[in-house]
Protein backbone atom coordinates (compact mmCIF):
# COMPACT_ATOMS: atom_id res chain seq x y z
CA UNK A 1 0.00 0.00 0.00
CA UNK A 2 2.70 2.26 0.94
CA UNK A 3 4.62 1.54 -1.95
CA UNK A 4 2.32 2.24 -4.38
CA UNK A 5 1.35 5.87 -2.67
CA UNK A 6 4.50 6.65 -2.64
CA UNK A 7 4.88 5.54 -6.90
CA UNK A 8 1.97 7.19 -7.38
CA UNK A 9 2.83 10.69 -6.04
CA UNK A 10 5.67 10.17 -8.43
CA UNK A 11 4.20 9.00 -11.08
CA UNK A 12 0.68 11.37 -11.07
CA UNK A 13 1.59 14.27 -12.86
CA UNK A 14 4.22 13.30 -14.98
CA UNK A 15 3.70 12.46 -18.72
CA UNK A 16 3.67 8.90 -20.72
CA UNK A 17 2.95 7.85 -16.78
CA UNK A 18 -0.71 5.98 -17.46
CA UNK A 19 0.12 2.39 -17.22
CA UNK A 20 2.32 3.02 -14.06
CA UNK A 21 -0.64 5.31 -12.37
CA UNK A 22 -3.30 2.77 -13.01
CA UNK A 23 -1.08 -0.25 -11.69
CA UNK A 24 -0.22 1.70 -9.01
CA UNK A 25 -3.93 2.85 -8.17
CA UNK A 26 -5.01 -0.63 -8.74
CA UNK A 27 -2.47 -2.65 -7.12
CA UNK A 28 -2.85 -0.16 -3.84
CA UNK A 29 -6.51 -0.27 -3.88
CA UNK A 30 -6.41 -4.22 -3.74
CA UNK A 31 -3.58 -4.00 -0.71
CA UNK A 32 -5.87 -1.90 1.00
CA UNK A 33 -9.10 -3.68 0.51
CA UNK A 34 -6.74 -6.96 1.66
CA UNK A 35 -5.36 -5.11 4.88
CA UNK A 36 -8.84 -4.09 5.91
CA UNK A 37 -9.69 -7.90 5.35
CA UNK A 38 -7.62 -9.27 7.02
CA UNK A 39 -7.19 -6.24 10.29
CA UNK A 40 -10.56 -5.41 10.60
CA UNK A 41 -9.78 -2.02 12.26
CA UNK A 42 -12.61 -0.89 14.32
CA UNK A 43 -13.81 2.55 12.26
CA UNK A 44 -15.18 5.03 13.61
CA UNK A 45 -17.27 8.12 12.46
CA UNK A 46 -14.31 10.41 12.69
CA UNK A 47 -12.31 8.25 10.35
CA UNK A 48 -14.93 7.25 7.81
CA UNK A 49 -16.49 10.75 7.51
CA UNK A 50 -13.72 12.09 4.75
CA UNK A 51 -14.71 8.88 2.46
CA UNK A 52 -18.76 9.32 2.76
CA UNK A 53 -17.87 12.84 1.81
CA UNK A 54 -16.07 12.09 -1.15
CA UNK A 55 -18.04 8.75 -2.07
CA UNK A 56 -21.09 10.88 -1.79
CA UNK A 57 -19.43 13.12 -4.95
CA UNK A 58 -19.33 9.81 -7.03
CA UNK A 59 -22.82 9.36 -6.11
CA UNK A 60 -24.19 13.33 -7.21
CA UNK A 61 -22.40 12.82 -10.22
CA UNK A 62 -23.60 9.81 -11.24
CA UNK A 63 -27.50 11.03 -9.99
CA UNK A 64 -26.39 13.96 -12.11
CA UNK A 65 -25.97 11.69 -15.40
CA UNK A 66 -28.84 9.32 -15.20
CA UNK A 67 -31.70 12.36 -14.03
CA UNK A 68 -30.02 15.84 -15.49
CA UNK A 69 -27.46 15.45 -18.26
CA UNK A 70 -28.15 16.21 -21.37
CA UNK A 71 -24.74 15.06 -22.86
CA UNK A 72 -24.89 11.17 -21.54
CA UNK A 73 -22.20 9.75 -23.56
CA UNK A 74 -19.36 12.46 -23.41
CA UNK A 75 -20.14 12.63 -19.28
CA UNK A 76 -20.23 9.36 -19.55
CA UNK A 77 -16.72 9.45 -21.28
CA UNK A 78 -15.53 11.16 -18.04
CA UNK A 79 -17.13 8.88 -15.67
CA UNK A 80 -15.58 6.05 -16.78
CA UNK A 81 -11.95 7.60 -17.19
CA UNK A 82 -11.36 10.83 -14.15
CA UNK A 83 -14.00 9.27 -12.06
CA UNK A 84 -13.05 5.61 -11.73
CA UNK A 85 -9.77 6.79 -11.03
CA UNK A 86 -10.94 8.96 -8.12
CA UNK A 87 -13.26 6.59 -7.02
CA UNK A 88 -10.28 3.81 -6.93
CA UNK A 89 -7.96 6.21 -5.33
CA UNK A 90 -10.59 6.56 -2.32
CA UNK A 91 -10.03 3.19 -1.97
CA UNK A 92 -6.19 3.39 -1.51
CA UNK A 93 -6.39 6.52 0.41
CA UNK A 94 -8.89 4.64 3.07
CA UNK A 95 -6.43 1.69 3.37
CA UNK A 96 -3.27 3.85 3.86
CA UNK A 97 -4.92 6.90 6.17
CA UNK A 98 -6.16 3.54 8.48
CA UNK A 99 -2.53 2.06 8.30
CA UNK A 100 -1.33 5.45 9.31
CA UNK A 101 -3.56 6.08 12.32
CA UNK A 102 -2.78 2.84 13.58
CA UNK A 103 0.56 3.52 13.71
CA UNK A 104 2.13 4.97 16.95
CA UNK A 105 4.71 7.43 15.70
Amino acid sequence: MVLATGVLLIVWALPHTIAARNIALVSGALASLAWLWMVRPKIQLRNILPVILLASVIIWILFHWLFISNLKEQQWDEIDSTWLRVGIGIILAFGVGQVIARRNF
